[in-house]
């Protein structure tokens, strides 16, 4: 399968500071995530070929240099807040704190 990683711009440090809280905290929901990706606040990091998105996350965490995986915009650890999208199911997935969320996008 095809996943595209999607992390909070390095630029916009306060929504990068708040995505992290995304499931430990209503300071960060499913509905500021949204908005955030809708307007741009979300840079693509990766595109990984993986069997699952908890294979494409451990593959992007451990093996950078995988040639599974095409790297973008100064790709970061994978983390909570991040949004994933499964092309194969036109899903949206959004990192919480111990798994994948479906997120509407």
């Amino acid at each position: 399968m095809k996943f595209t990683f999607y992390q909070v711009s390095r630029k916009d440090t306060n929504l990068a500071s708040l995505a992290k809280f995304y499931s430990y905290s209503p300071s960060y929901t499913s509905v500021e995530a949204r908005q955030a990706y809708k307007s741009g606040k979300y840079e693509k990091s990766a595109v990984v070929e993986a069997d699952n998105i908890v294979a494409a996350e451990k593959l992007l965490n451990t093996d950078t240099i995988s040639p599974l995986i095409k790297a973008e915009n100064n790709l970061r650890i994978i983390g909570v807040g991040d949004i994933a999208y499964n092309h194969q199911k036109a899903q949206y997935f959004i990192r919480a704190a111990n798994t994948w969320d479906r997120i509407k996008i």
